[in-house]
């Protein structure tokens, strides 16, 4: 592929005589486009059963845009907020947690009182 985006080679393999399918190509972008997107290209080779090789080639748009940040004190508080939901989030499971523990252990108590008593 050719244009804003990387360019790689990927070996398919063996496609049976007659079938059909379809494949998913990855690849990172490496500059942004204009708006309306540059062409880029992708070639297909690949051999017939008698090892005649042929090329295919296409165009294809391809739109690269980088993100825009309209306010980056708001993804910087967005970031802290998100990082204070954790923290609430584990504070919560250890009181729980404890809580726990403790009825397990006045539970343990009580039944070995009333086991004392007898």
């Amino acid at each position: 592929m050719l244009g804003s985006v990387e360019e790689i080679e990927t070996y398919i393999g063996n496609i049976e005589s007659g079938k059909s399918g379809s494949i998913d190509i990855l690849t990172n972008a490496v500059a942004t486009t204009a708006a309306s997107g540059d062409m880029s290209k992708v070639i297909v080779t690949y051999e017939d059963k008698e090892g005649n090789e042929t090329t295919i080639e296409g165009n294809f748009k391809a739109t690269v845009e980088s993100p825009v940040y309209d306010n980056v004190e708001k993804i910087k508080d967005s970031t802290k907020s998100s990082d204070k939901k954790v923290l609430y989030g584990v504070i919560a499971v250890v009181i729980v947690i404890a809580l726990f523990c403790i009825c397990a252990i006045r539970k343990h108590r009580r039944k070995k009182e009333i086991l004392d008593e007898f």
